[in-house]
């Protein structure tokens, strides 16, 4: 239960707007009637007031007044219990504490006690009396319970309230509308005005669940006193639906809700005849709610779904545990990184005591209870330790193995020494082949958690920003993709340092094509006014790829098509391929499993799926490639391994970078200019370890770069030189439309290889121009 302290003595009449709309509400809440004399509204929103702040003069003074402007000088009872209840609550009850139940039952005892004795000294006491005197006491008991809860009285941040804060805060508006009454300009109502507008306005600003809540509770609480009040609740709360239904139309589109909701119900219960709401009160409510919606915003989110200033301290304080925890995460990968690097360079700096232990163990095996043992490692020790030093150095170097021991013809136990030899290195050599393989994994590991290190400290730098999100440009937006029947689910404007904006975008449903991208795209930069460029990922992958961004757009624009073609009986491309943008660098992949069909596909497309992933936390380049290795050669024993083609444009500077591993030449078209890119690294996922050559081209304005899997150059198998001929092909194309090209090189792959056993064919053309 709620407990609260009775406020001290404060007599003062501070003007302010927040008083300035205490007394605006006063004067009308104490104008509602029941009955056309009963008026206990105004001293229990007067006594609530008392309880739950301070004293305040002219709010005691707006009461008495609006309850003047109904009764005159025969509503004195109702003016004596304003007087003595503000008196008894500033002075007699101000010291002590009380729940709010018994406040308000307080509250109550002093309205009926004093009604009574007015009606003893001044009126006839009838039954009929008293019963309303009773009426009105309990009236006043619930009314200032709701409104301790509302928001005139009081902001009471407190979860469980929320609900009941709701319901409570628009039964006091009501109540608000409810005392203008009969008044009236040239015959149209006030309140009828103000309704609509108050509904059309929530309705637009906080949806259909306010509409239809803001439209009932007014309709009930202030047309309680109307014989028509079903009817005009069934208006407002119709109209209050719809206003909300059409508030992607705008502000235009929620007064035509209204308007809609009005005449529908109308037409049903009038057929044909006139509405309630008279029409000029209609067109004078949809013009004052669009001159109030460009002056005033109400955002009911910021008055009921508010936190506690302890929640704000924790919830900032729980950012402050992460970033912490953040940074003491970066410290410690990057630690372990460094720990590594010692370690490694410790083991390479110092491998003579592994060869110490091979010479002895050679020794042992093949020297012990040898007659000539005392002279070779006696007297002549230093020769014998560098003849058999020179023989495991001389076989490490691949040398021939007679030449090799022909040195050692002077030994006696020759035969038993080359054999000690031969079985002790190969042991040696296997173990150390093994601890090779170890010292790469680690050393592989060390850079992954150094790379590690640095995505942390990034994903700590963004705990900094502050990002601001602009909501009256996301609903413009989003209005107008709704308009043009695009499928979008949510879509965030954010503004970033210097003035720059992000857009965010997530789909309804998975996106399947570049170009439903493009369209977004499109209609987002003409709502915005200048230029957007995509940071998107697509592949031929299934997966769940419904978000994108839009950032500004810098020098260059890209357009990426593709082509592909299945030879296995299962029709199921052995290729797998990704491409996309991120942080305004635009990507292109190509993987090529070894062979065809389900084997193949499943290779090449682990390696895109990581590849995807990896791009998505821009991981370092060399590291990715790394990255892929490691986990190919790590994920299978079967002699099956997969290729990559990678290539990476820089969208501010048109320079292009390509890695190959084990992939056919990459072409560059420059009108009938084409330069060729190749590799001779092997495919990824054999070697232990790769050694990355990273092509790098300045991209012209206008230049198409293609990619393709080794399936389209080897399909004409009658050429030696199928790079050359590939290149002539590509020159020979006459367009300047990559999607015209691939389709082109394709169609001349699978016709001169149609009588030949043919691998599967993916290509892809990137084509970049410069922004105007």
């Amino acid at each position: 239960m709620i407990r609260m302290e009775s406020v001290t003595k404060k007599r003062d009449l501070e003007v302010g707007l927040n008083d300035i709309m205490l007394v605006f509400i006063g004067f009308f809440i104490s104008r509602v009637s029941i009955l056309n004399e009963l008026t206990p509204f105004g001293i229990a929103f007067l006594g609530t007031y008392l309880l739950m702040k301070r004293a305040n003069a002219a709010l005691l003074i707006s009461v008495i007044f609006g309850m003047f402007t109904i009764h005159g000088f025969s509503g004195s009872p109702y003016y004596i219990i304003a007087i003595i209840s503000y008196y008894i609550f500033t002075n007699i009850l101000r010291e002590k504490e009380y729940t709010l139940l018994k406040s308000s039952f307080i509250l109550s005892q002093i309205f009926l006690s004093i009604r009574i004795l007015t009606f003893i000294l001044f009126e006839k006491v009838l039954l009929y009396n008293m019963f309303v005197i009773g009426f009105e006491s309990v009236l006043v008991f619930t009314l200032s319970y709701i409104f301790s809860f509302s928001l005139p009285i009081e902001k009471m941040y407190m979860d469980k309230a929320n609900k009941e804060k709701l319901a409570c805060t628009f039964i006091t508006m009501a109540l608000v509308l409810s005392g203008f009454n009969n008044m009236e300009i040239l015959g149209v109502s006030l309140k009828n005005i103000l309704s609509i507008m108050t509904i059309i306005y929530f309705s637009y600003y906080s949806g259909i669940l306010m509409g239809v809540t803001s439209g009932v509770i007014i309709g009930m609480i202030a047309f309680i006193s109307n014989t028509e009040m079903p009817f005009i609740i069934s208006i407002l709360a119709a109209g209050g639906l719809l206003a909300g239904l059409f508030r992607d139309l705008g502000k235009s589109g929620s007064i035509l809700g209204f308007i809609l909701g009005n005449g529908i119900i109308s037409f049903y219960i009038n057929s044909l005849g006139t509405s309630f709401l008279d029409y000029r009160e209609l067109f004078i409510a949809s013009i004052m709610f669009l001159i109030a919606s460009k002056f005033i915003k109400i955002d009911l989110e910021d008055y009921f779904i508010k936190t506690s200033h302890i929640k704000k301290y924790y919830e900032n304080k729980k950012d402050e545990i992460a970033i912490k925890r953040l940074n003491e995460m970066e410290s410690l990968f990057k630690g372990l990184a460094e720990v590594l690097n010692r370690s490694i360079d410790e083991e390479v700096e110092y491998p003579s005591v592994e060869v110490y232990s091979l010479i002895d163990d050679i020794s042992k095996k093949t020297c012990e209870g040898c007659p000539s043992s005392g002279k070779c490692w006696g007297t002549d020790y230093y020769n014998t330790y560098y003849n058999i030093l020179n023989l495991v150095n001389k076989l490490g170097n691949g040398e021939d193995k007679e030449k090799v021991f022909h040195s050692i013809e002077e030994c006696e136990n020759k035969d038993s020494l080359i054999e000690n030899i031969m079985e002790i290195y190969s042991e040696f050599k296997e173990n150390k082949s093994f601890n090779i393989k170890h010292l790469e994994h680690r050393k592989l590991l060390a850079e992954q958690m150094e790379n590690l290190s640095k995505i942390i400290n990034d994903m700590g730098n963004d705990f900094y920003s502050t990002p601001i999100f602009n909501e009256e440009l996301e609903e413009l937006i989003l209005k107008e993709l709704k308009n043009k029947r695009m499928d979008i689910a949510s879509l965030s404007v954010i503004e970033l340092q210097k003035g720059e904006k992000e857009v965010l975008v997530e789909m309804a449903s998975n996106i399947e094509s570049f170009e439903t991208i493009e369209a977004v795209r499109k209609e987002v930069t003409k709502n915005l006014g200048f230029p957007l460029s995509t940071d998107y990922t697509l592949g031929n992958l299934n997966g769940d790829k419904r978000s994108f961004k839009l950032v500004r757009k810098k020098r260059f624009n890209s357009l990426t098509t593709i082509s592909k073609s299945s030879n296995s009986e299962d029709e199921i491309c052995g290729d797998s391929y990704t491409f996309g943008e991120r942080e305004n660098i635009h990507f292109s992949a190509i993987s090529d499993g070894m062979g065809i069909g389900k084997k193949a596909h499943k290779e090449s497309s682990i390696a895109i799926e990581l590849l995807e992933k990896l791009m998505d936390i821009n991981m370092d380049k060399n590291l990715i490639i790394k990255t892929l290795n490691s986990v190919l050669r790590a994920k299978s024993t079967d002699e099956i391994f997969t290729t990559l083609d990678l290539s990476f444009i820089d969208l501010y500077t048109g320079k292009l970078q390509i890695i190959k591993n084990g992939c056919p030449a990459t072409f560059i078209k420059r009108g009938k200019e084409v330069k060729v890119i190749n590799s001779s690294s092997l495919p990824i996922g054999i070697l232990e370890d790769i050694h990355l050559n990273i092509y790098e081209e300045e991209l012209q304005d206008g230049d198409i770069v293609i990619m393709m899997s080794d399936g389209l150059i080897e399909s004409n198998r009658r050429e030696k030189d199928q790079e050359k001929w590939m290149k002539d092909c590509i020159g020979a194309i006459d367009s300047l439309n990559p999607k015209t090209i691939i389709n082109e090189i394709l169609n001349i792959a699978q016709f001169v290889g149609k009588d030949n056993p043919q691998d599967d064919m993916t290509i892809i053309a990137t084509k970049i121009w410069k922004n105007v």
